[in-house]
């Protein structure tokens, strides 16, 4: 972080401009964060007593619980990553022929919809949010939509009242793709409980992580159900197959390393909010940057 000082500097101070580097060593955008690793240590030593590894282990039930009082949920269902929690929220929710997505999401938005026969129609976005923008959803409608999937993009979240009426309207599902968005608020509620459904990514490379992992969250019990059957090849029972499945289960040492980020979220939360200051164009001036006018950086 830059430090203040008495004479005024000039972005040429900057490394990216040739100055002194801030860091030995590069830092990886996508570096994972660890949180207390003798803490995840303990559950991981647990783990291995208990021999319970997966299939539905007693982290992955709590790691459900904290997650769904967190967001304000009734339901969270954890899964192996986002993209197999995309496919089994689409599934279990019975989206079929076309669905409206935005045209700048990442593929697995897409991929996850062709995965199970369904066809991605891309549509454009908002200039200022990078989300998908209402007002042209309505002209790629056909008989054979039937959902609108919105994706929260860099943590803005979707313009969820207007999408959620055009849904309406139209009777379609509304999901939300929200990989980008865990944490954030919006009209004072918090993203997981918006739309029929909002699936989240674990990935390592989130601020919240567990190894890998995803989630959906919904306030719908049959919807909630269905998917949990899903993630297990469908079994009701010991030996009873209700439902078409698939094995998308989280297993408990992701779980583990989740709850060990999450008793420290607002650590981490309070961490990004530095980094984002540090880089942004207000900090640089109040640190004494000077901009000069010949200077070609645009912001």
């Amino acid at each position: 972080m830059p430090v203040k000082s008495n004479s005024k500097k000039q972005l040429t101070d900057l490394a990216i401009l040739g100055g002194p580097k801030a860091f030995k060593e590069k830092k990886h955008v996508g570096q994972p964060d660890i949180g207390n690793r003798q803490n995840f240590l303990e559950r991981i030593n647990d783990i291995l007593d208990r021999k319970w590894l997966t299939n539905n282990g007693p982290y992955v039930q709590e790691l459900e619980e904290k997650l769904a009082c967190l967001l304000g949920v009734r339901n969270c269902i954890a899964l192996a990553n986002g993209t197999s929690a995309l496919m089994v929220a689409f599934k279990a929710a019975d989206i079929t022929g076309e669905v409206i997505i935005p045209s700048f999401t990442f593929i697995a938005t897409a991929h996850a919809l062709q995965w199970i026969g369904i066809t991605p129609v891309f549509c454009d976005i908002d200039p200022q949010t990078f989300t998908i923008a209402p007002d042209k959803i309505e002209s790629l409608i056909t008989d054979r939509t039937t959902a609108i999937v919105g994706v929260h993009i860099f943590g803005f979240p979707c313009q969820i009242d207007p999408l959620a009426h055009i849904a309406r309207k139209h009777n379609l599902k509304l999901i939300f793709d929200a990989a980008h968005a865990f944490g954030v608020t919006s009209g004072g509620g918090m993203i997981g409980g918006f739309g029929d459904a909002e699936i989240f990514s674990f990935h390592a490379t989130k601020f919240f992580h567990t190894l890998e992992g995803g989630a959906v969250t919904t306030d719908n019990d049959g919807l909630a159900n269905t998917i949990r059957l899903m993630r297990n090849f469908g079994f009701s029972g010991h030996d009873q197959v209700s439902s078409l499945g698939t094995n998308a289960k989280m297993n408990d040492m992701a779980a583990a390393m989740g709850l060990t980020l999450l008793s420290d979220l607002q650590s981490s939360l309070e961490w990004n909010k530095m980094n984002y200051l540090t880089y942004s164009l207000e900090h640089i001036i109040s640190c004494g940057f000077r901009i000069s006018h010949s200077s070609h950086m645009f912001f």
